[in-house]
C-alpha cells in the first residue's frame, strides 16, 4: 500500500489542532515519533483540559464535539485516514490532566 503523504499530514494536523485548542496560555503539546521493524508510531501528548470518562468513548464519532464552535470533523477524519491506512489511533485522557493521542501505522501491508 502507496501512504498517500498529505492525508496523513491532515490525520496529524488534526490532532495537534485538537491538542492546541485544549491547553491554556502555558499549556505544552509535544509530538514524539519512533519506528519498530513493522510499525511508525506518531505520539501526540498534551496537558490539557482533557476529555471527560463519558465523551472519550465517542470522539471519533463523526459529528461530535463538546466545543460550542466545533464541526466534529476532525477526530473522525483522522481515524478514517489512518483506518484506510491500515493503522490505528488510540486516546488516553484524564480529566484536566491532558490527553495522548498515539497513532500506529504500519511499514508495509505485510505488517499487520
Amino acid at each position: 500500500m502507496k501512504i498517500d503523504v498529505s492525508q496523513i499530514n491532515l490525520a496529524i494536523s488534526n490532532l495537534l489542532i485538537n491538542s492546541i485548542q485544549a491547553v491554556s496560555e502555558r499549556g505544552e503539546v509535544h509530538l514524539f515519533t519512533r519506528a519498530s521493524k513493522k510499525n511508525v508510531f506518531i505520539i501526540i501528548k498534551d496537558n490539557g483540559t482533557g476529555i471527560s470518562k463519558e465523551h472519550l468513548p465517542k470522539i471519533f464519532d463523526f459529528m461530535f464535539s463538546t466545543k460550542p464552535t466545533g464541526s466534529g470533523l476532525g477526530l473522525s477524519i483522522a481515524k478514517k485516514i489512518i483506518s484506510d491506512h491500515h493503522g490505528e489511533i488510540t486516546v488516553r485522557s484524564e480529566l484536566n490532566r491532558g490527553s495522548t493521542f498515539r497513532i500506529r501505522l504500519p511499514l508495509s501491508p505485510k505488517a499487520n
